[in-house]
């Protein structure tokens, strides 16, 4: 996991990916964004052991594998040759030939010499899911993004924070005051000047308030400035929650991390006395939204799907978990004619998070890209048997 001395770098990148040099002719060329996805997988399964990157057989089928996504705008032949020369215009990495000397055209770039910094971060769980995040939403078109989510094992985000996805990281003019201003005058007065854990409100007659608008995963660690992603929190409480000493469940219920500390006082003010107990809720609808908790890993219980009753079979296996995901993908047959649709998917992060609690964060990001894998596919079969009923 990353610590606070790798910001500077994350944010480094993540600007760089947000402002990548690719051709706009005809629509943004998907490239290099296809290029770095690939980059993430394989750093994610370990095989960036160093800085050097091979334009292999690996490298090539992954890439195009992606280019299926994109090829109803994309007619042309998948080059992985073109990226893999390309990105030394963004100083990602420095093309070389097979003898290790820089490359000067593509068709003998053969390996790739990452930046350090950069190949630090991409070997970063945080930064690859942000740099995930970002990719898709910026270069993708919206009928493109829930199969490449589905890939990257992310949840589809509702339009508006996908939009902030795509410009999060790009240099702004605003200032951090003036963005905090924006965030506060959204959340504040949905919980009516209210902290969410103590139920203590106060607001002055000068307009000043006790009361924080916190992120519940931090800005400055890529969580999203969303007002759903907001909550109203006393400065004690607040100071607490961004340390980790307690958090919430998706379904607003108070966990702590009791082992970590001791506390005296008054019970009405202990957080341990607090643990189970129901999160205050905002008054606006367009301020609460679901989530999964803020501590990874977290227990999160939900309404019990068809994918939980199957995984608590004792026969499950490798092909039961994709038949699970498989099953929610297939649910958008009926109304779009293509697997993994955003429509067919909307349920399924719900018993994602059910799979998460249950079997732990990687396993079930490792079976969701696999049937995301399946999925596109199956949509190439569609394509070249129209009319069969799968």
């Amino acid at each position: 996991m990353s610590d606070d001395s790798t910001l500077p770098d994350f944010k480094r990148w993540l600007g760089v990916l947000s402002k990548l040099k690719v051709d706009p002719a005809r629509g943004v060329a998907p490239h290099k964004p296809i290029m770095l996805l690939v980059v993430c997988d394989l750093a994610e399964e370990g095989k960036l052991t160093d800085a050097m990157l091979r334009r292999d057989g690996d490298l090539v089928f992954r890439f195009s594998s992606y280019w299926r996504i994109v090829v109803e705008r994309r007619r042309t032949r998948p080059d992985a040759k073109l990226p893999f020369f390309h990105l030394r215009t963004d100083g990602v990495w420095t093309p070389l030939e097979l003898d290790g000397r820089p490359a000067h055209d593509r068709g003998h770039a053969v390996f790739a010499r990452l930046n350090d910094s950069f190949w630090r971060c991409v070997n970063d769980a945080s930064f690859r899911t942000l740099a995930r995040r970002t990719l898709i939403a910026r270069y993708f078109e919206p009928g493109e993004r829930a199969e490449l989510y589905s890939l990257a094992g992310l949840e589809v985000p509702p339009d508006d924070v996908a939009a902030a996805d795509a410009t999060r990281f790009l240099e702004s003019n605003e200032s951090d005051a003036k963005r905090d201003a924006k965030f506060s005058v959204r959340v504040l007065p949905a919980y009516n000047y209210t902290c969410a854990l103590t139920r203590y409100r106060m607001v002055a007659a000068d307009g000043t308030t006790a009361v924080d608008a916190a992120h519940i995963h931090q800005f400055t660690k890529g969580g999203s400035n969303h007002p759903t992603n907001g909550i109203a929190l006393g400065k004690t409480a607040h100071w607490l929650f961004d340390h980790g000493f307690w958090s919430i469940t998706a379904e607003l219920r108070i966990i702590v991390a009791d082992d970590r500390f001791e506390e005296i006082g008054d019970e009405a003010y202990l957080l341990k006395k607090m643990a189970g107990r129901e999160l205050l809720r905002p008054l606006s609808a367009q301020v609460f939204c679901p989530i999964q908790s803020a501590w990874p890993g977290t227990a999160v219980t939900t309404n019990l799907s068809i994918e939980s009753a199957l995984f608590r079979m004792p026969w499950r296996c490798g092909a039961t978990e994709l038949i699970c995901h498989l099953l929610i993908f297939n649910n958008a047959w009926s109304t779009t004619g293509r697997f993994g649709s955003a429509s067919g998917l909307g349920t399924s992060w719900v018993a994602r998070r059910q799979l998460i609690s249950r079997h732990g964060c990687q396993a079930v990001r490792r079976i969701s890209r696999s049937a995301g894998r399946v999925v596109c596919l199956l949509n190439a079969a569609v394509d070249l048997l129209p009319g069969v009923w799968l």
